[in-house]
């Protein structure tokens, strides 16, 4: 978790300040988040990174990984931002509860409605679920990994604004 909490920081701090880039950052699952899901937004969109550092490092997670329901968490926060472009990335450090399908699903629907998914598995591996993944296995190299990831993806199209 730690390192999963240190790796969100930066990757919202590589992107605080960029020009046409909003980013938020959520947690799951969070027992005391008041979401069905189990989901708490650590930083809002439009929200500076530095605002949001301190809940990010502070936040607590229980066992599990239900990835499905944060997801169809972060769809609905995505679709709700009025951008030309939408990106998810995961950031995990397990596989999802009950198995890859339900994942899979909701990620079907996701690119349906426009999201494009991202990964970042933390000593595992997310490619069964998210092509576009990348498997970390030390914190440090996930500047190289990461900055290689969503260069890929954003060099796709250079939308004028993009929501992650």
């Amino acid at each position: 978790l730690d390192a999963a909490k240190r790796s969100a920081i930066a990757l919202a701090l590589a992107f605080d300040g960029v020009d046409g880039v909003a980013t938020a950052v959520t947690a799951f699952p969070h027992k005391d988040s008041g979401d069905a899901n189990g989901v708490v937004v650590l930083q809002e969109f439009g929200e500076s990174v530095r605002e949001g550092a301190s809940r990010i490092a502070g936040a607590s997670v229980e066992g599990g990984t239900p990835m499905a329901n944060a997801l169809l968490h972060a769809h609905q926060l995505l679709l709700e931002q009025d951008v030309t472009r939408r990106i998810v990335l995961v950031l995990g450090d397990g596989q999802p509860d009950g198995g890859p399908e339900p994942t899979r699903a909701v990620i079907r629907v996701g690119q349906h409605a426009g999201i494009e998914h991202l990964g970042v598995g933390i000593g595992v591996s997310l490619e069964h679920l998210i092509p576009a993944s990348v498997r970390v296995d030390s914190v440090s190299d996930l500047p190289r990994l990461i900055v290689n990831l969503v260069r890929d993806a954003l060099v796709v199209n250079e939308p004028d604004q993009v929501a992650a």
